[in-house]
């Protein structure tokens, strides 16, 4: 057993080492994309969304929703890789051949995808202090929170973006899936406004409905740590619905993926 643990590890480690290869080739041009992304929405957000007569603080707000954000619009296409590759070259079956658990090959995807997010998103917080600097109060940051949300939050993407492979029968419908499932998920997840505002100040009936999508509890719990508890959903509250909702997905996605690709 003990071999089998070290053998397993071993191409475990291979694998994702491979995909970290790839992923060192476009860094340095994601971050630049991002670093544009970021720069360009907190800047109007900061300083052209309060003459409008949003809140001064609302570039603050938007800046630390966008760690969710940047998850979301990074995982689509690593949806897309997987499933054009399921759908035609199968490279995959490679990977499903070796001598390893065919749940470690998909765990694999998952560890990958959290890790590419997590190199991007980790980022978003310091440039947003360099980008509007006096706008964004951080006296409520709490580090050690922050840190086990943010992982939380990337891992909870990844079992996501390992989920959603699993819906679209092929390419083609990835465009069907993002504009009736992911996109209404990502925009109603609170992504330009907290909970308690709903709750509070439009509907209490509307604001229990939006507890059933599962991206508001991201949004809400890496708030929670950068921005201070008081105007948002409880830490704790977040985190354990988040690792619930991994457990589901992770083991929904592995079970269909199984079938999908006729693995044990």
């Amino acid at each position: 057993m003990i071999n089998n643990f070290k053998l397993y590890a071993h191409i475990f480690g291979q694998m994702f080492k491979m995909d970290l290869i790839v992923f060192k080739k476009k860094v340095i041009s994601g971050i630049f994309d991002l670093i544009i992304w970021i720069s360009i929405l907190l800047l109007i957000f900061t300083h052209v969304y309060p003459l409008l007569g949003m809140t001064r603080n609302f570039g603050e707000f938007w800046a630390v929703g966008a760690i969710g954000s940047c998850c979301v619009f990074e995982i689509w296409g690593y949806v897309a890789n997987f499933i054009s590759d399921k759908k035609g070259d199968r490279t995959i079956d490679y990977f499903l051949s070796l001598p390893i658990p065919s749940w470690l090959v998909f765990i694999r995807f998952v560890i990958s995808s959290a890790f590419r997010t997590s190199v991007y998103s980790i980022l978003i917080i310091p440039l947003s202090k360099l980008i509007i600097w006096d706008r964004m109060d951080l006296s409520n940051f709490m580090p050690i929170q922050f840190l086990v949300m943010f992982l939380t939050v990337n891992i909870f993407f990844g079992f996501f973006t390992l989920l959603m492979s699993t819906i679209p029968e092929d390419i083609t419908q990835i465009r069907r899936v993002w504009v009736r499932l992911v996109f209404p998920m990502w925009f109603l997840s609170g992504v330009e406004f907290p909970w308690y505002t709903i709750h509070n100040k439009l509907s209490s009936k509307i604001s229990y409905i939006l507890l059933l999508n599962p991206m508001l509890y991201t949004m809400e719990g890496v708030r929670a740590t950068v921005l201070g508890q008081q105007n948002y959903i409880s830490f704790w509250i977040c985190l354990i619905v988040l690792w619930s909702l991994i457990i589901i997905f992770g083991f929904t996605s592995i079970f269909i993926l199984k079938k999908q690709l006729d693995c044990c």
